[in-house]
């Protein structure tokens, strides 16, 4: 019983951690935007230059706070993505 309580105290340590990098399922997860529209964002390099991620191999990634702002910027812009 001791070892769970300390367990589910240590996972809950865990998950407040904020991440500064996020992949693609970590964005979709927390922001509720869909994988495939995120996938169009890294991938439309025309319509949406400015979307910020970069690779590792074929990996993306996202930095949380340039993504938070990206979206700010897009939402005072109203553009739709």
């Amino acid at each position: 019983m001791k070892s769970e309580k300390y367990l589910n105290e240590k996972q809950n340590m865990i998950n407040s951690v904020v991440k500064p990098v996020m992949t693609i399922r970590e964005i979709s997860e927390e922001y509720r935007i869909g994988k495939d529209t995120l996938y169009r964002l890294v991938n439309d390099s025309d319509e949406n230059s400015d979307f910020p991620y970069f690779k590792i191999k074929s990996k993306v990634l996202i930095y949380r706070t340039p993504f938070e702002e990206w979206l700010r910027k897009i939402s005072k812009e109203n553009r739709i993505i």
